[in-house]
């Protein structure tokens, strides 16, 4: 469990609890998995959708700015190729934020692996997405409720 009572915990708990789940697959393997797995040991009832978005959206918890990442918080975006018309969405798991603005985050099927292959990995985090070859765009943050 990454949060408890729906209140953020200490830093270096949650990253303790994430630190269990890396190197193995969650689930099915998809980005969403790992992230829903925390999530439904806080509140199952997390996963009432939102008209504020799009209808696939969830309410990951309260919007927060980058400046004020914790461990434990999730990123959700969506992406397109650079160089193909593909495109589609991810959520993580903040692994690690510092005041110069890197961020860290757990995350699984993070490169379009086969999911049957993919496994929680830690990850340096690029706003933009150009290091890995995507374009980020409706790039949010949540911190659990």
């Amino acid at each position: 469990m990454l949060w408890k009572n729906r209140q953020f915990t200490d830093s270096k708990q949650d990253n303790f609890r994430i630190c269990k789940k890396i190197g193995k697959k969650v689930k099915t393997g998809v980005c969403f998995d790992f992230v829903a797995e925390a999530l439904d040991q806080v509140d199952p009832k997390w996963r009432k959708r939102t008209k504020r978005f799009h209808k696939h959206d969830y309410i990951y918890g309260g919007r927060i700015k980058r400046k004020d990442l914790l461990p434990g918080d999730i990123i959700v975006f969506t992406w397109k190729s650079l160089t193909t018309n593909e495109h589609n969405s991810h959520a993580c798991i903040i692994y690690s934020a510092d005041k110069k603005g890197s961020i860290k985050v757990a995350e699984q099927n993070a490169d379009g692996k086969a999911q049957s292959k993919t496994k929680v990995e830690i990850h340096n985090f690029d706003p933009t997405g150009e290091d890995i070859g995507i374009k980020i765009y409706k790039l949010r943050y949540y911190r659990p409720y």
